[in-house]
């Protein structure tokens, strides 16, 4: 309970103050378009282009959404409803014609990918920070107080609802054809498409807030205990956890090259040995608390700190090879200062980031990883 009090803290100075949270949700790349979050309770489709284009946003001062689900219930008669949407944590879950979000509100949100208008909403009980999971037909997302809710993807109705963990931060993820999420109980579960439990593990001591991550057939999972834990994907039962870090590790799994990279809130990057995970390959302390999720590029490792510095190392063995301030230059008017909670983006040869000065000015910052220069894109 105090591991979860004092996340919850944490999770109130990130949004700056819990009773507005404006939320981290990273960029999100699917297809030949980006989507990000930049005002509070609010996404952007971008045009992958060069420079990005903005394309829509949602939602818009006077938007009415078809509101199918009120406090986790079916409605016989659905009204279209303005909505009030709080801070985006999760990634956006993007398909080829949809985009679904969900908010700190306890909304997820069914938008059209083409014009930006809303399909439907569905208001589920308690508070949503991960993201949401979009397969088969269904749309998959849980809630702070343990629920797991499956929807259907073209009306938002609740399928079924389940009882998952004491808590959940994370996002489902789809893994053989079930649909697993972990809890902030330390717990790790398996459900089918008709709500049917497969196998529930508690591989933690604490409470797994990052997203789980699935390479090399097994499932990684980083934990508030300090360590990264490798699951068989198909039981749920531990293959090895990893030697201890300084801290709660924050970030999710980065699996590349035969090594399990992973940022803890005492701003330590990690890269343990995926072969068994007891032996730290190496380690860096950036100065500043890891939240963002690190990225690997043509065998560098990149990773940001809160205050909105670009770190890079040589992905085997950790060599340093450069420090780049979130500008070109320092003395840029434009330069982000600070509060880079978002995960990193990679996409071919460049780095997609938002700060939370970002948010505020509606930019992205796009990051040549060759020539190491930011460009910030504005997207009013």
């Amino acid at each position: 309970m105090l591991a979860l009090a004092t996340a919850l803290a944490l999770l109130a100075a990130g949004c700056g103050r819990i009773a507005k949270p404006l939320g981290w949700a990273a960029p999100v790349a699917e297809g030949d378009q980006l989507f990000v979050s930049l005002d509070h309770g609010a996404i952007t489709a971008v045009s992958a282009a060069d420079p990005p284009q903005p394309l829509w946003h949602f939602p818009q001062k006077d938007t009415r959404v078809s509101l199918t689900v009120k406090d986790g219930d079916n409605q016989s008669n659905p009204k279209a409803e303005k909505l009030k949407l709080e801070g985006i944590y999760g990634d956006p879950a993007a398909t080829a014609g949809m985009v679904y979000i969900t908010a700190y509100s306890g909304h997820v949100v069914a938008i059209n990918r083409a014009d930006g208008t809303g399909k439907w909403a569905a208001q589920l009980p308690g508070r949503i920070i991960g993201g949401a999971l979009a397969e088969g037909g269904r749309v998959y997302a849980a809630t702070n107080r343990g629920e797991l809710f499956s929807l259907a993807a073209d009306s938002g109705f609740v399928q079924w609802r389940r009882h998952v963990a004491g808590g959940v931060w994370s996002t489902p993820l789809l893994v053989n054809g079930l649909v697993v999420i972990a809890g902030m109980d330390g717990s790790v579960s398996a459900y089918d498409a008709d709500g049917n439990r497969h196998w529930r593990e508690r591989p933690a001591a604490r409470g797994i807030a990052a997203a789980l991550t699935l390479a090399d057939g097994r499932l990684y999972a980083a934990s508030f205990d300090q360590r990264v834990y490798a699951l068989d994907p198909t039981t749920g039962k531990t293959l090895w956890r990893s030697a201890a870090a300084d801290n709660w590790l924050w970030t999710p799994p980065v699996v590349s090259g035969g090594l399990v990279y992973a940022g803890s809130l005492d701003g330590t990057l990690y890269a343990f040995d995926a072969a068994a995970g007891d032996t730290i390959k190496w380690q860096h302390d950036l100065g500043e608390m890891l939240r963002s999720r690190p990225v690997v590029v043509n065998g560098t490792v990149i990773a940001g700190a809160t205050d909105g510095r670009l770190l890079g190392f040589q992905a085997a063995d950790g060599t340093p090879l450069w420090e780049q301030a979130a500008s070109g230059l320092p003395s840029e008017p434009n330069a982000p200062r600070g509060d880079l909670y978002a995960a990193l983006l990679a996409r071919q040869n460049a780095v997609y980031f938002i700060t939370e000065r970002s948010r505020g000015n509606d930019s992205l910052y796009v990051f040549d990883v060759s020539a190491r220069t930011v460009r910030e894109v504005k997207l009013q």
